[in-house]
């Protein structure tokens, strides 16, 4: 864009580089960054975020481990954690957002800035 802008301003010959980064297709879209197979690993990756095991099917003593995960996590006091919790932490906010992102082709700045009104 400089050298177009000097030939065009100050009369100067057209600059001809000797190689081009231009796209063949001259479409203003964005292109895909990722290949199918990323895409399917970060839609498994998103639905793995933050999970945690099914309260039933832990052992008293891993039971008390999570608590104090979820405790952390829900900031709140250990002995105020309930089974409502760990239903909570297996909630669908990130799988949705990450799957709508990837599905509207948003870049992880668009994403940053939506907003839902």
């Amino acid at each position: 864009m400089l050298f177009k802008w000097r030939e065009h301003q100050h009369g100067l010959d057209e600059w001809k580089p000797q190689i081009s980064f231009a796209t063949r297709d001259k479409t203003t879209a964005p292109r895909d960054y990722l290949t199918r197979e990323e895409r399917t690993a970060i839609r498994e990756a998103a639905l793995e975020y933050g999970t945690v095991p099914a309260y039933a099917n832990l052992s008293p003593s891993e039971r008390d481990r999570w608590k104090a995960y979820l405790a952390q996590r829900f900031e709140k006091p250990k002995s105020k954690v309930s089974p409502e919790d760990w239903e909570k932490a297996n909630g669908w906010k990130i799988p949705s957002l990450v799957w709508v992102s990837l599905d509207a082709d948003l870049r992880p700045i668009e994403v940053e800035r939506a907003v839902t009104s």
